[in-house]
C-alpha cells in the first residue's frame, strides 16, 4: 500500500541490506531475507539489496521493488519505492 508521505517527510534512509533487518506488518514481523527469498531473488543479489529505513528509528519500512511494511493511516498520500537503472 506504500509509504505514507508523512513518513517520507520526516526522513528516510536508502541503504544496502546489512542483515538482520525485519519489516513490520500488522500482527507480525518478517525478515528482509525471507521477503527476498519469497520473491526468488538470488542470494548474490540479496546481500546488498536496497532497503528503506526510518531515519529516526532505524526500523526497516520498505524493501525496494519488493515490499512495504504496514502503516495504520490509509488516508495519507502514499508512495511505493521502485528502483530503475539510470543507463
Amino acid at each position: 500500500q506504500g509509504i505514507p508521505k508523512a513518513i517520507i517527510e520526516q526522513g528516510v534512509l536508502l541503504t544496502g541490506r546489512k542483515g538482520g533487518e525485519s519489516l513490520a506488518f500488522r500482527d507480525f514481523h518478517k525478515t528482509v531475507k525471507t521477503c527476498l527469498q519469497e520473491q526468488k531473488i538470488p542470494p548474490f543479489l540479496r546481500q546488498n539489496w536496497p532497503v528503506i529505513l526510518d531515519k529516526n528509528t532505524g526500523q526497516c519500512i520498505a524493501i525496494a521493488n519488493v515490499q512495504v511494511g504496514f502503516f495504520d493511516n490509509l488516508s495519507d498520500e502514499r508512495f511505493f519505492p521502485m528502483l530503475e537503472e539510470l543507463f
